[in-house]
């Protein structure tokens, strides 16, 4: 496809300022260091890691409590990094009752369930929280 026949949300911006303004209309203080390449990413890409990370975000906002919140990394159309952390309460993953879809609904599984794409979601009560996203084109 040429530049011209994609969609915005193909757009490696369109991903950095979507999750960019999704953490600071949570919490205005979210520290963002978010670059892109300025490439294209499938879209069913796009829209998982869009969906992921603002879970992500929502989370740390909805459950850290006064908490440093940091969304960091790069977004490429062969690459992506994304970390979503906070120094909050944290939370024991295998405490989460099977009831709470978020962090296994929302963010693992459509990571999981897409070709090159995994998370890390790491956490421990008094020590806060890090989802950390990734994605490699595959090669063929």
């Amino acid at each position: 496809e040429r530049s011209g026949d994609l969609s915005p949300e193909q757009r490696t911006e369109h991903v950095r300022d979507t999750l960019t303004s999704t953490a600071l209309a949570l919490d205005s203080d979210f520290a963002v260091d978010l670059t892109s390449d300025g490439q294209t990413l499938p879209t069913n890409c796009a829209v998982r890691l869009i969906e992921a990370a603002s879970e992500a975000l929502r989370n740390s906002a909805r459950h850290a409590g006064e908490a440093s919140r940091r969304l960091t990394g790069s977004i490429g159309g062969d690459h992506v990094e994304i970390t979503i952390s906070d120094d909050g309460v944290g939370f024991r993953m295998e405490e989460v009752h099977a009831d709470r879809l978020g962090v296994r609904h929302s963010i693992i599984e459509p990571l999981r369930d897409l070709d090159g794409g995994s998370v890390r979601v790491t956490s421990s009560p008094g020590a806060g929280s890090e989802v950390h996203i990734t994605w490699d084109r595959e090669v063929s």
